[in-house]
């Protein structure tokens, strides 16, 4: 529907943030408030990752739709990031 311009917004968005830490054993803590099926959140671990290096960044995902977790629980099982406890 928004013709993939939703995917440009949440990579800015995310960019701007600027999340993780390049320094070895310090860790940052994010949480995604009404993050739903975990879009940004896994945008903000990949930018982490990618980025900086960084493989320790967490971020906890809240929303007050169970539906909306149980879908983003099975997003990340399938991704680098299964093993997390995200949700």
């Amino acid at each position: 529907m928004s013709m993939g311009v939703h995917r440009l917004w949440k990579d800015t968005f995310v960019a701007s943030l600027n999340p993780g830490n390049a320094k070895v054993g310090k860790v940052t803590r994010s949480i995604d408030v009404a993050g739903g099926t975990g879009d940004i959140a896994l945008r903000i671990l990949d930018h982490a990752r990618e980025r900086k290096a960084d493989r320790d960044l967490t971020v906890d995902v809240v929303d007050i739709n169970p539906d909306m977790l149980k879908e983003g629980q099975k997003r990340f099982r399938k991704t680098m990031y299964h093993a997390s406890k995200i949700f």
